[in-house]
């Protein structure tokens, strides 16, 4: 039997954790409370899940290991985090109870992505001598790793969403019927959706470019709220819709997009976005636009563009025609359909579960 020690379950972990647990038995152990899940705005699986206890010091976190030392758990999989206590303790005394400790770890943090690309996090480096196996977000950080630590037993899982499969299914509608629908005459369509939670999302960037092509036959849709979004009501060439749960509106507003923007921070709102055939454009990844784990998804020319600086990226955006566009498109879901369905993720990892 194997237990998972996840903060809690979010939704778009949800047929990851449902397909695995129909192959193996599987008990998962959530720590954040209900108070902390709803403060933060998570979207939660309603998969059911077992509560555990936890205290924090600072960023250190102790969750009880009680339960995970009873017999039947013959595999644990812990978060690779220095800052977790409980998972040294499990890794320090892995001789005494025996048990096949593996490591997901969760993505390089955004904040260190500088400094853990070029020089080896120790502390890491000693977790994952003490593990097992090690499970990556990604194949670019599996390479990373593998380049420090060539004898490491790992795996990249090729993070993803739950509902991949239904977005690449869903049938295409005549753009411009939907357009026509939705009142939007202009020649492109630029989306973004995401949460304004963050100020590293460089929002500041996307006010820019929006006032750099008021002039321009280009129309931003806005989808998401937070707490750091701007105002967008005075902007001609936006159209904000706020946070959106209706999800036959979010087909309409993606199928008639010509494209993806999102400044800095993309994450798996990007393999959304591929999945409905959109190019993601953002830019080159610094300390000043610091970008998540996914962004390595993202081919320069191929299924997006990585801008040097705003110039670049307008040129860019004034380049593109139905051709390139086109182009892009089918190189987007091909992209999710080689590399980032759940079933593959699924696969991987029932693969590491077997021994």
């Amino acid at each position: 039997m194997i237990a998972i020690i996840q903060p809690l379950i979010p939704s778009y972990r949800h047929t990851f954790f449902f397909e695995l647990k129909k192959i193996y038995k599987i008990d998962i152990y959530c720590y954040e409370s209900e108070h902390y899940i709803k403060k933060n705005i998570f979207d939660k699986s309603k998969m059911g899940s077992n509560p555990i206890f936890k205290i924090s010091f600072g960023q250190f976190i102790y969750y009880s290991i009680t339960k995970l030392l009873v017999k039947k758990y013959k595999i644990l999989i812990l978060m690779l985090t220095p800052y977790h206590i409980s998972t040294w303790i499990l890794l320090i005394t892995k001789f005494l109870h025996g048990k096949k400790i593996i490591l997901w770890g969760h993505g390089i943090s955004i904040e260190n992505y500088e400094y853990e690309t070029h020089k080896i996090n120790i502390i890491k480096k000693m977790m994952i001598y003490l593990a097992d196996e090690v499970w990556f977000y990604t194949d670019a950080e599996l390479q990373l790793w593998k380049s420090r630590i060539p004898s490491i037993s790992a795996k990249s899982l090729d993070n993803t969403i739950s509902n991949i499969s239904s977005l690449l299914e869903k049938p295409s509608i005549e753009r411009d019927l939907l357009r026509k629908k939705h009142n939007i005459e202009d020649s492109l369509v630029v989306i973004y959706c995401a949460r304004f939670d963050k100020k590293a999302r460089r929002t500041d960037l996307l006010k820019d470019v929006i006032e750099k092509t008021a002039s321009m036959n280009i129309l931003y849709i806005i989808i998401g709220d937070g707490r750091f979004k701007p105002d967008f009501s005075n902007y001609i060439n936006v159209k904000d819709f706020g946070a959106i749960y209706d999800q036959n509106l979010k087909d309409d507003l993606f199928q008639l997009s010509d494209i993806y923007f999102q400044p800095g921070w993309v994450g798996l709102s990007i393999v959304e976005a591929m999945a409905y055939g959109k190019p993601i454009f953002t830019f080159e990844r610094s300390k000043e636009i610091p970008q998540c784990v996914e962004y390595s998804y993202i081919v320069h020319n191929y299924n997006g563009y990585i801008a040097k600086d705003i110039d670049d990226l307008i040129q860019s955006m004034n380049n593109q025609n139905s051709y390139t566009l086109n182009y892009f498109s089918l190189n987007c879901k091909k992209y999710v359909k080689d590399n980032l369905m759940t079933q593959n993720m699924i696969d991987k990892a029932s693969f590491s579960l077997k021994y």
